[in-house]
């Protein structure tokens, strides 16, 4: 019973965390295109593209370390694309 409430609580608190730092991560592109002039669509769809494309570069990187740096380039060159086809 007590791990169950632990669990609920760790689960609840990582939420409020990822809804922190993306608070955090939305004003600082709000400030930084204020600064800058840019657009804030721009700004936003720049850091939501960078953030889609971490997950695949660390695998990337991944298969490279084992051995698989033609499998690393052509994930690199077939993942976006797929996403703009099937997406």
């Amino acid at each position: 019973m007590l791990l169950t409430f632990y669990a609920m609580l760790s689960f609840l608190q990582s939420i409020a965390w990822i809804n922190f730092s993306s608070g955090c991560v939305v004003d600082l592109v709000k400030i930084f295109g204020f600064i800058t002039r840019l657009p804030q669509a721009l700004l936003s769809l720049t850091v939501l593209s960078w953030g889609n494309c971490l997950g695949d570069m660390s695998a990337d990187v991944a298969m490279t370390k084992k051995g698989y740096g033609e499998m690393a380039v052509t994930a690199t060159i077939a993942g976006p694309i797929f996403n703009i086809l099937v997406g």
